[in-house]
């Protein structure tokens, strides 16, 4: 009645876990059953498993939820327990030769060698797992952990009671886990001083609550030279506490009373405390110092990196609260100083070179002056100024940043910063997801009065001149006074408006919404509609469902057009004037009028992408003094439902309603075509109609 596998063994496998924000996940791939019973569900199975390993596996553990990813190469591990039981130890091994994580978009380890032996007591009613014998390491660094974590069904918390930190380890197993830091020569690194790690988490985790924590860390007397280069950092001294008591964070406290190094012959020192980052940001900072980069890239190896040079330069005083800032009680705040950059170069593998030529900041009282910023880009160029009132905001997360922001750019290529998509063969089929909630990794509390112009900008195959926006930015609240630009040197566009909503829009998955104002003098569609020729000899192949043009998701907005010339393919428009609603998947047409064919045309409808995969449209259309032959000229639904035409002269009016399904080419599928309408002719004349000029001879 019992089978038992002495072993399950994967040899090189492949696992990739995605988690997405929403909560589903694609290792969840079975269907509830309604009519299995409790004791179904919690009979004991016939089967069971006493051992498991993975030889030389690799593992992507990717959660957008946790803003989490976490890579593995070269996995080797094996695990043992009496799975079965709902009480057992657990006891695994684990060997990773590269190990690389990212949370919150901090890169905490990259290619690290990982090492972990330990034995879990599993306690499988309650989901606890308590830390037995363990040993973790690093690359050279050891820690201990110790504790346990409970998981309960049917619950979104984490309930823990963990402690952590590190036996006796020097400075250099510190260095090792330093991303970059662990060369093949890391052997022969010479590094001297002292570590000390300690820490605990106690309480609940969940999307709401974090649990009581404390981490003090400290470094005394530290140095380190690598002998493939010609310096070395020295006087390295940290002293650093973060201690929440409890489940708020206002409560949490950051005190470095101290911090301090030396590269090549430039020190840096300083200090800093924070404390109620929520209700009143209270900052008590000194920073003094010069960093040469181009020192630092010869004491620390840099991969990838080809160029790195520049000075950065600070002297600045911090002690104030952010209650003293917005009651303007300037007698009690001491903000001095400037910090600055010159000179700076960054050139690395695969990303355009970054020059900033200046920076000049200096901090009042009253706010931080960003006098210049001047900056290249790659083949941009970039120039700033501006002000930040209450720069305090930073370390709060419910403090607003405010200030104003004017830039200029004479070039700026947009494609050199865009991530180019994977080829279709490689990608990686991966369910659609929404952002992951950002509120946690993105400041979003900011308040900027911005205007900006760009002369030339470049953005996928589009060449944008004259570019200018003025307007009051807020995250969700976004008034824009007036903006302005030229496309294809043709093209203008000028307008204003407001979008509601938008930073939610963006990483949170929420709607959003707005008015927008649109003009123009003279728009040419076409320039947006080309399309790749085939290759010579190439068979035309049935258009994707992805050609068709979905109505974007989760917004609702009016946009209102009032443009003087619109070109459409060979037709041209005059005088247009409308509005187009978005919202619900649908975008709709309403009170739209234009010249056209020497007539004019009013329309509504709507174009409706709810389905994907059968778009359908429906459109109230009038006509008045339009031609015969220009509209079967121009019109494929008049050559389709009136050949006729192209033998008239004169002139009609018409009143047409249309609805039904479009193809994957974005035109009317004509078996789904329901249309009525009515027809007045102004004046009209048959020329080389053959059944009326029998009836005329008889």
């Amino acid at each position: 009645s019992e089978v038992i596998v002495k072993g399950l063994f994967f040899e090189q496998p492949d696992i990739r876990v995605y988690a997405l924000s929403n909560g589903d996940a694609n290792y969840d791939i079975t269907k509830p059953d309604p009519t299995a019973t409790e004791s179904a569900a919690t009979e004991s199975s016939p089967v069971k498993l006493e051992a498991y390993g993975i030889s030389n596996g690799k593992i992507l553990y990717d959660d957008r939820g946790l803003d989490m990813k976490a890579e593995l190469v070269g996995v080797d591990h094996s695990g043992s327990g009496e799975f079965a039981s709902d009480l057992y130890d657990f006891v695994m091994e684990t060997g990773v030769q590269q190990l690389s994580v990212n949370y919150g978009g901090i890169q905490y380890l990259r290619n690290a060698r990982a090492d972990w032996k330990a034995t879990l007591g599993a306690d499988m009613k309650n989901m606890k797992y308590t830390f037995k014998d363990n040993d973790l390491k690093v690359n050279d660094l050891t820690l201990l952990l110790d504790g346990w974590v409970e998981m309960p069904e049917n619950s979104e918390d984490i309930r823990m009671d963990l402690t952590f930190g590190t036996p006796a380890n020097t400075f250099k197993s510190l260095l090792s886990i330093i991303p970059g830091a662990y060369t093949q020569d890391f052997g022969d690194v010479q590094a001297n001083g002292t570590v000390q790690f300690a820490g605990f988490a106690k309480g609940t985790y969940n999307e709401t609550v974090y649990p009581a924590y404390r981490i003090d860390f400290k470094i005394g007397n530290a140095d380190f030279k690598y002998p493939s280069l010609p310096l070395g950092v020295s006087n390295i001294n940290v002293d650093a506490s973060v201690n929440s008591p409890t489940s708020r964070i206002n409560d949490m406290t950051v005190n470095i009373p101290k911090f301090s190094l030396r590269v090549g012959s430039n020190p840096l020192e300083g200090y800093f405390n924070l404390k109620t980052p929520e209700s009143n940001p209270t900052v008590d900072t000194r920073i003094n110092g010069t960093l040469n980069l181009g020192e630092l890239s010869k004491a620390f190896p840099m991969e990838g990196v080809q160029e790195l040079a520049g000075i950065l330069r600070a002297n600045m005083t911090i002690k104030a609260s952010m209650n003293q800032i917005e009651q303007q009680q300037y007698d009690q705040v001491n903000m001095a100083g400037d910090f600055g950059m010159s000179g700076v170069s960054y050139r690395a593998d695969g990303m355009p070179a970054v020059k900033i030529n200046q920076l000049s900041t200096t901090l009042t009282p009253q706010r931080v002056y960003i006098q210049n910023f001047d900056v290249k880009l790659g083949k941009s160029d970039l120039r700033a100024s501006g002000s930040i009132d209450n720069i305090l905001a930073y370390f709060s997360t419910n403090k607003t940043m405010r200030g104003d922001l004017l830039f200029s750019s004479a070039f700026f290529d947009a494609n050199e910063w865009m991530e180019e998509p994977e080829p279709a063969a490689t990608a990686s089929k991966v369910p659609s997801d929404v952002p992951a909630a950002a509120t946690e990794k993105v400041f979003d509390h900011w308040d900027f009065m911005v205007d900006g112009k760009i002369g030339k900008l470049k953005y996928d195959v589009y060449d944008l001149s004259d570019v200018s926006m003025k307007g009051h930015f807020m995250p969700n609240k976004m008034s824009i006074e007036n903006f302005g630009m030229k496309i294809g040197g043709a093209s203008d566009l000028r307008g204003s408006g407001q979008v509601l909503n938008a930073w939610n829009y963006l990483f949170d998955n929420q709607t959003v919404a707005g008015t927008v104002n649109l003009n123009s003098s003279y728009f040419d569609l076409n320039q947006f509609m080309t399309e790749d020729a085939p290759a010579a000899g190439a068979t035309a192949a049935e258009a994707p469902a992805e050609d068709v043009i979905p109505v974007p998701e989760n917004m609702d907005m009016t946009i209102n057009a009032n443009f003087e010339k619109v070109k459409y393919t060979t037709y041209e428009l005059n005088n247009l004037d409308g509005k187009i609603i978005v919202k619900n998947d649908v975008a709709k047409l309403q009170d739209c009028t234009a010249g056209i064919l020497g007539g004019q045309v009013a329309l509504n409808g709507e174009y409706n992408t709810q389905n994907l995969a059968k778009p359908s449209f429906n459109m109230d259309m009038a006509m008045q003094n339009m031609g015969f032959k220009e509209s079967f000229q121009n019109f494929v639904t008049v050559k389709t439902l009136a050949p006729v035409a192209q033998l008239m002269d004169g002139k009609f009016n018409t009143t047409l309603s249309m609805s039904g399904l479009l193809g994957k080419d974005m035109t009317p599928d004509f078996t789904t075509l329901s249309a009525a309408g009515f027809l007045e002719t102004v004046s009209a004349i048959f020329n080389n109609f053959k059944p009326m000029s029998a009836i005329a001879d008889k």
